[in-house]
């Protein structure tokens, strides 16, 4: 059998033709105040698949988990605690501005004593150039580190400070602190339901409008007494 979501709501049968059985999409006004997560798993509903925890699991493996630890004992000693910031996003409307993240993880990394790693893909290259030469300090840098690495990092770490981007939804999976930072998109719709990652959104949907001490008041809200 066959199963999977029809694609009439972007224009084509073909899906009609290629499964034996065709699921529904929520309609339009469904999906505008529909979770991302609900939205991938409504035409389950439809042959009676629910699910009422909507929360996105991440186990790294272990050999990951192995050298993260190597690493970190390199970069700030045995037990050493740290931050992670990754300052890129896919989408340039998504990247709030290197001197900001800057600025937001001095102060941090002052007030928690903290160390402070920068990660990147092949994409964040700009943005992660204007983070490095906006710090004051330059922090441990990691570019390109595999998912199971960089799951095994953030899981590690006392925060994890991000764009919308996919570094969020690792940060939520793993179960660590995380705050995002969100421009045009809602984060009701597309931040993970995991409730150790909180959204700062810019309320004229300009992820440049977002203030660092907005984002500092985020950090230390989920970092508590740490």
């Amino acid at each position: 059998m066959r199963v999977g979501p029809t694609g009439r709501p972007f224009g084509f049968d073909l899906t009609s033709r290629f499964y034996h059985l065709e699921l529904p999409l929520p309609s339009p006004e469904e999906l505008s105040g529909m979770h991302e997560s609900e939205h991938n798993l409504y035409p389950l509903a439809a042959i009676g698949v629910r699910a009422a925890d909507l929360t996105s699991v991440f186990v790294p493996p272990e050999e990951d988990e192995r050298d993260c630890e190597r690493f970190i004992e390199a970069s700030f000693g045995r037990g050493g605690r740290f931050i992670v910031v990754h300052p890129g996003a896919g989408k340039p409307q998504n990247v709030w501005p290197g001197p900001k993240y800057a600025k937001a993880a001095s102060i941090l990394g002052d007030r928690y004593g903290v160390g402070i790693v920068a990660t990147g893909g092949p994409m964040d290259a700009d943005a992660l150039d204007a983070f490095l030469e906006a710090c004051g300090h330059r922090p441990a840098v990691l570019p390109c580190p595999s998912i199971g690495f960089l799951g095994a990092l953030i899981k590690r770490s006392e925060l994890a400070l991000c764009n919308d981007t996919g570094i969020m939804h690792i940060a939520g999976a793993v179960g660590a602190r995380c705050v995002a930072v969100f421009g045009p998109t809602d984060p009701r719709r597309w931040k993970p339901v995991n409730a150790t990652v909180a959204a700062v959104r810019a309320k004229d949907g300009k992820i440049e409008s977002v203030e660092v001490d907005e984002v500092v008041a985020a950090a230390a809200a989920l970092l508590g007494g740490r």
